[in-house]
């Protein structure tokens, strides 16, 4: 189906036209989203901003005009942008707690699970220690799994300053952790 022709469906027939425009570009869709969020996010997530990517379609439809780009264009920038807006409000609604406890196997054992928490409490106290914007980066990089480079964009700077600050802050962790050890 060409974009003229889904375009017409649109006009007519919104709802079959949603069908194909999601079968015609979902993949393409969920890719992109997937990146954006990072590997580590949870299925929902990734689902759900794909599922309002669609309806942003659907709402702005008549925005659309062919002669400066196609529909697959049109999603893609749609699909970047609110996967990367999306991205930096489910890393602020996430406390960094949830996160580092996430990724911290637990213990059926409860003197390991108590050591466990206070290991736990005082990497995060450390990492909040380390202030804004390293305390996020640290988060994103190593929590989250997220490259550089979409640390750089989701916090508005610029990459090599992203690897140079995780160094210092690593480092600051690591001069912290061994005097504590």
């Amino acid at each position: 189906m060409t974009d003229k022709e889904l375009m017409t469906l649109f006009a007519s027939d919104p709802a079959s036209a949603m069908r194909w425009a999601i079968d015609i570009y979902g993949d393409l869709i969920y890719a992109i989203v997937k990146n954006r969020l990072g590997h580590g996010r949870q299925r929902e997530d990734i689902e759900e901003t794909v599922s309002d990517i669609f309806v942003i379609l659907y709402r702005s439809i008549d925005k659309i005009d062919l002669q400066k780009g196609s529909v697959k264009s049109y999603l893609s920038a749609i699909a970047n942008r609110y996967a990367v807006k999306k991205s930096k409000k489910l890393f602020s609604q996430t406390s960094a707690e949830a996160t580092v406890s996430r990724f911290v196997k637990t213990s059926s054992d409860a003197n390991e699970e108590i050591m466990q928490k206070e290991q736990r409490k005082l990497l995060l106290d450390e990492i909040k220690a380390l202030g804004k914007p390293d305390s996020d980066i640290i988060v994103m990089k190593y929590f989250y799994g997220l490259k550089s480079k979409e640390v750089g964009r989701i916090l508005g700077i610029k990459t090599n300053t992203v690897d140079k600050r995780t160094g210092r802050a690593l480092e600051r962790l690591r001069k912290i952790l061994e005097k504590e050890a």
